[in-house]
């Protein structure tokens, strides 16, 4: 049996699959990363891998899908889903719904750094006043403007980031929250 621990609280919303005997799932009821029902969730039991992929994927606030450690890969041996055997985690690339919950936390951001909730401009244009008032700082306003550019081809587009190009927006926006965390405590 599979389980999926869906977690929002850190980093970008995500979903880790677990086999259910993994001592951090333990049957649905693990405590995965100090788990707290105010912002994570285990759902399962799944019969089949593919079915627990399957419920993954349905997860449509998650920008980030997991498979830990435990999962046997082809029926071989625990560990990750491999990328050409490089060790990396894999992921389903992104979609519009999925860069649109990351457009709604980068609207907060925005909100949060401009000190009003504003809605008269583009995300776009925000970022860019927002850098040229030094209340965003150049490297992050370009890692917000990758998100944002990918998020607009996605909706009006009907374009689906490639596997790469899923990784890069994570990567961006992990960035972009760590700052975000860093400096919204001051």
């Amino acid at each position: 049996m599979f389980y999926i621990y869906e977690n929002w609280q850190a980093g970008p919303h995500k979903t880790v699959i677990h086999e259910g005997s993994c001592a951090s799932c333990n049957e649905g009821t693990g405590r995965a990363g100090g788990y707290d029902r105010r912002h994570a969730s285990w759902h399962g039991p799944y019969r089949t891998l593919e079915d627990a992929r399957e419920a993954a994927s349905a997860v449509a606030q998650a920008v980030v899908r997991n498979e830990h450690r435990c999962v046997k890969v082809n029926g071989k041996g625990p560990g990750r889903v491999k990328e050409g055997g490089t060790g990396k985690r894999t992921q389903r690339p992104l979609d519009a719904n999925s860069l649109g919950t990351i457009r709604r936390r980068l609207f907060q951001m925005l909100d949060w750094a401009e000190g009003k909730a504003s809605r008269d401009t583009t995300p776009m244009k925000r970022v860019i006043i927002l850098r040229d008032q030094g209340k965003i700082p150049k490297n992050i306003a370009n890692l917000m403007q990758t998100v944002l550019g990918f998020r607009n081809i996605a909706e009006y587009d009907d374009y689906v980031p490639t596997k790469k190009e899923s990784d890069l927006i994570t990567s961006a926006w992990e960035v972009v929250l760590e700052w975000h965390s860093a400096n919204s405590k001051r």
